[in-house]
């Protein structure tokens, strides 16, 4: 007896209304789930952000890294004795203290010369600042200071902040009135800062810094000084104003400055050639007084900073990152176009269509890394935009059997890119510009849908009240 075959039982065919929105359903978790390689290759973004930032911490260590520094300040010693009883003993203790005095008036000048350095394919602009600092210490505030209790005035330095001091080349001048002073490491200052300085005494003249300030409080008249070095350093100066008023002027060969991480100039002037600021910064516009100690934390030093970032305006990473914001809208918005173009055509695509469309739209954002950190940002999107509305335009073609249903699609595709590089160049005005746009869209997409029995069952989207009968 031969043996029967069990019948394949036909399938399931769903009426349109449910086929549509099971469709839209499939499409919607496939733009969730095409998310995933659009992660990835922000992760990859990250990572070759973090390769540049390692780029320059190479550079930095044989040249010299963010440099933040200071005017000169005057450190000193002081103990103060203490008593206290432990077990019916008096136990005597001396404590040790470093004092500071900042500067009354200070006029600094720095020059940048500025160059680019590279490490592998990563470019990094660095620079040689020639510092000038010329002030001088008030009267009442010496007299102020050689009132703290137990202050001892011979153990008197002069000092100032280095960040990194592999940058300090070269110390031209460091005076204190008419003493010429040599500068060493003192160890941290104001919390993390770095502090360079000489004492005003020595062990030839060991008196000579208790004879300086005291004269100048006899005479109650001001003790000058004088600072000039040589500092190498990378992608940012910045100074803190420690001085009761401070007058900055900064200059260099950088088109493209920025002075948006600390307190502004008062003057700037900003051309192809270079840049020329000023700053007057006063002891009110701090929150940080004339005398306090050497080991005072510096949190509140670091709000009054001031200075230039060497601003690299084609920075690729940022670029990047911003045009990766808009993967989720931009991928949405084209698989949108695809199931329009399904549902008003009457065409019917498979959801591995999709997947090709979005994995490609998804590989626009590799393809614009890649090529951005050889040729630039601008030919970089020109070209991934371009190869990417071909492969998409000739895939719809092929998908849809029309070679103007391909260029629709193209075009489509290449309008949106065109689109997201506006919003990415018009940063500021890239949330009205966005809202505009998708306004728009929605509009065309609600007017092109008018029509549309989404219902499968023929009848008009509101079906009209029966009419009673007589």
């Amino acid at each position: 007896m031969p043996l029967e075959m069990p019948s394949i039982a036909a399938p399931l065919k769903l009426p349109r209304a449910w086929s549509t929105t099971l469709k839209m359903f499939l499409v919607g978790a496939l733009v969730l789930l095409l998310m995933i390689p659009l992660g990835m290759i922000r992760g990859v973004l990250l990572e070759r952000t973090s390769l540049r930032d390692h780029a320059e911490l190479e550079i930095a260590k044989g040249w010299g890294g963010r440099q933040w520094l200071s005017p000169p300040f005057i450190s000193a010693l002081s103990s103060v004795a203490s008593e206290r009883e432990v077990d019916g003993k008096v136990l005597r203790s001396v404590h040790t203290r470093e004092n500071t005095l900042l500067a009354d008036k200070v006029e600094s000048d720095v020059q940048m010369k500025i160059e680019t350095r590279a490490s592998g394919i990563y470019k990094v602009p660095v620079y040689t600042a020639q510092v000038r600092m010329r002030g001088s210490f008030a009267p009442e505030d010496l007299a102020e200071f050689a009132r703290t209790k137990g202050m001892d005035l011979a153990s008197a330095k002069l000092e100032f902040l280095a960040s990194d001091l592999r940058g300090v080349r070269a110390i031209k001048s460091f005076s204190l009135g008419n003493i010429v002073l040599r500068a060493s490491s003192q160890g941290q200052a104001f919390g993390s800062y770095t502090a360079l300085g000489g004492a005003v005494s020595n062990s030839e003249q060991p008196e000579r810094a208790s004879e300086l300030l005291n004269a100048a409080l006899a005479s109650r008249s001001p003790v000058p000084f004088l600072l000039e070095y040589e500092l190498n350093g990378v992608q940012s100066l910045q100074v803190l104003p420690l001085a009761r008023a401070l007058a900055l002027r900064m200059s260099g060969p950088w088109p493209d400055p920025s002075f948006l991480s600390g307190l502004l100039p008062s003057e700037r002037t900003v051309s192809t050639k270079g840049f020329t600021a000023r700053w007057n910064v006063y002891e009110f516009n701090r929150d940080f007084p004339q005398i306090a100690l050497r080991q005072t934390p510096g949190e509140r030093l670091a709000d009054a900073l001031l200075g230039v970032t060497l601003f690299q305006p084609g920075d690729i990473y940022q670029r990047n990152d911003r045009a990766g914001k808009y993967g989720f809208l931009f991928l949405a918005m084209s698989i949108a176009g695809f199931f329009l173009v399904e549902v008003l055509l009457g065409v019917r695509l498979h959801p591995m269509h999709y997947l090709l469309v979005g994995l490609a739209l998804g590989l626009f954002y590799l393809l614009l890394l890649a090529l951005s950190e050889q040729f630039g940002f601008a030919w970089a999107y020109l070209a991934a935009a371009v190869g990417i509305t071909a492969l998409i335009g000739g895939y719809t073609a092929a998908i849809l059997h029309g070679r103007a249903r391909g260029m629709i699609a193209g075009a489509v595709i290449g309008s949106l890119y065109g689109f997201l590089y506006v919003l990415m160049v018009r940063e500021q005005y890239s949330l009205l510009l966005g809202s505009l746009g998708l306004f728009v869209l929605l509009a065309l997409i609600m007017y092109l849908t008018r029509k549309i029995d989404w219902q499968g069952d023929g009848r008009s989207p509101v079906s009209e009240p029966p009419q009673p009968t007589v």
